[in-house]
Order: C-alpha cells, then structure tokens, then sequence
C-alpha cells in the first residue's frame, strides 16, 4: 500500500521552480499541515495555520489581512483520488495568487500521480525480478503455490513454452539489461543471472535464432547465446542453456550462438554422476605428456562425426600424427580408441571430468 503525497524533494523542486517566474512566497504542506517546501527555508517542518484551517474546512482558505499566525494569501488543498493529501500555500493578495495556487496544485497532483505510478512500477519490477532470480535457483519452486500465485499477479502466463539464453556479456552494465529488454516481446523476460550473464526467457518460436542473431549483431557489447530447451518449465529451460554453456566452457566451443540440442551427447554427459573412475581418467590425461593435445583430438574427431581428414584439418595435423594420439589415449586411458563404444564412453567421462 503505497502513502499518497509529494516526495520532500520534489515539492522543493516545484516550489523553486515556480518562484523563478513568480514573485511570490510559496509553501507546500502535507495533509498535517506541516511545511514540506518553501521559499524559506527556515519554515520547514513547521506549522502551517493557514493549511490547518483549510484542512478542518476541506476547501480554500483566504487569508485577507497579515496576523501574527498567518499571512495573507491563499491555502488551497491538493488531492490524491478525491482525499486530500497537502495544501499550496501562495503569499500575496488572495484574487491575484489565487490562480498561482491552482496550477501549483494541479502541478503537485500530477507528480503524484506519477510518484505512485512509478512506484508501483518498480515495485512490480522488484518482484517480476525476484521471480525469476528464485526460479533460476529454486527447481521447486514453480510448483509451489507461491509461485503460481506470484505469476498471476504479475500476469506471468506459466503455460506458454519458453526458452532459456544465456547471453554472456563482456561487461557489467545496466545499459546492455535496458536494450535486451527493449527488443523483447510481451510474455518475455530479461534478469542478471551475473555480472557477466543475462538470462533471457524468449516465447519459444521457428525465428528464434534469427532474433538471437539480430541481439548479437545489433549490441557489441553482447558476445554468445547458449540456447535451452523449449519448455513450458522455465527452470528446466533455463538448466539446458546453463549445460550449453557449461559444455562451451569444458570443450573451448567458441560458438557465437550454442544451442544444447546440438550437443544432446555432451548434455547427458554432464547429467553422469561423477566418481573416483571418470577423475582418474581426467587426472591420467592431465598429468601425460601433451594431455591437452589428446583431449583436443578426441574432441575433434567426436565433432566430425569420427571423420579422420577432416579431424587433421581442423588441427592442421598430419594422419600419422592422429593415430599416434589415438594410441597414446589407448595407453593413458585404457579405452580402446579403435572401438566406436569405448571411444564414446571415453569422451563423456572427458566431458563429465573437469577438463
């Protein structure tokens, strides 16, 4: 429930303005009578007995004469919604100021229209965040009740298939958020995942990739995509593109667009529950001589579909040199890279391993 009235610094901001284009006093008070702005500074915070009175008469106070309490002028209450929430005070001969007073009062309506609309906009904001920043942690919590609830409120249709991006950046910068989310259709969504990382749930659709393409080429500052899944969960979606990214970081896939339905393989290599077996592997081709240079061909040679020339290619080597490494994998791994089955099993535990 948001409390309805000026901003301090904003009623200081319409008394000044206005007193540099008329020549009179002017004071803003809150619904107590109290003084928020003036063009004296020294009556802030004090009782205002012309803003009193117009408050007890719920209309216009003229003051015609100069007393000790009060000077002449006029009082004139300001509303939110039909109930009052401050009086304009102007200084001066009540019919002449009289018009002062209303566009002052008309001006202090409008701000807080605006006041309240912007905080509620970013309250809305603040939860549509807070939202999404659970869901990525949470796989829970769509099927809570909370969440479904939320999702209603803030209009979040939990039906519709989506897909997760990750879109690294190379900078922290609140500016890449704002053009991300400018360029997104109603029913998607935009958080920091990090510093360095956006999230952005897309309406699942065949242009995808080309809007993904358009994102990259249009903001220099955005660097790859690792696409997810098509899901109506969001936090399934969201895990497939962490996995393409993951895979891109193990592998040195450097992809400008990823997508993890291109690396189905590699994606259920990562689901594999580690153990002492798969690290000795990766700690056998770490500690070898040239471990690098035989995890890089294996590598290869799974992405050319096993294809040997197009492996040499690729790494600009020679064939012999590729049957060589083969046979050194044989000898530090015990797989027998000969074999389609073994040479498989051998690249998802180089997968799964920290490579």
């Amino acid at each position: 429930m948001f409390q309805a009235g000026l901003d301090y610094d904003l009623a200081q901001k319409i008394v000044d303005n206005i007193m540099m284009i008329v020549p009179y006093n002017i004071n803003i008070m809150d619904k107590s009578g109290t003084i928020i702005a003036s063009g004296n500074s020294m009556r802030i915070n004090k009782a205002h007995f012309g803003a009193i009175k117009a408050l007890e008469l719920n209309e216009a106070y003229f003051i015609y004469e100069d007393t000790e309490l009060e000077k002449k002028g006029i009082n004139v209450p300001f509303r939110y919604k039909g109930e009052i929430v401050g009086v304009i005070g102007v200084s001066g001969e009540p019919k002449e100021v009289e018009p002062i007073a209303n566009i002052v009062r008309v001006t202090a309506e409008l701000m807080i229209d605006k006041q309240i609309y912007d905080n509620r906009a970013y309250a809305r904001d603040t939860k549509t965040r807070d939202f999404f920043n659970e869901l990525t942690i949470n796989p829970e919590f769509l099927e809570g009740q909370v969440a479904k609830s939320l999702a209603s409120e803030l209009g979040i249709d939990l039906s519709l298939e989506r897909t997760a991006v990750i879109l690294k950046v190379k900078e922290s910068s609140s500016e890449v958020t704002d053009f991300i989310r400018k360029m997104l259709h109603k029913g998607e969504y935009v958080i920091r995942e990090s510093m360095l990382n956006a999230v952005v749930f897309f309406l699942s659709g065949e242009n995808l990739i080309e809007r993904i393409k358009v994102l990259l080429t249009s903001n220099d500052l955005i660097q790859a995509a690792y696409v997810g899944y098509d899901s109506t969960n969001m936090y399934q979606s969201f895990e497939s593109a962490n996995s393409a990214l993951q895979v891109a970081d193990k592998l040195n896939i450097n992809e400008s667009i990823m997508k993890i339905s291109d690396y189905v393989l590699e994606d259920v290599a990562l689901q594999i529950q580690s153990n002492d077996h798969i690290k000795a592997i990766g700690e056998a081709l770490e500690n070898c001589n040239k471990g690098d240079a035989l995890k890089e061909t294996l590598v290869a040679y799974v992405r050319t579909g096993f294809d040997v020339s197009r492996t040499c290619e690729e790494l600009f080597i020679h064939k012999n040199t590729f049957y060589y490494r083969m046979q050194r994998l044989k000898a530090v791994t015990g797989f027998e890279t000969g074999n389609l089955k073994d040479l498989i099993t051998l690249y998802m535990f180089l997968v799964n391993s920290s490579l």
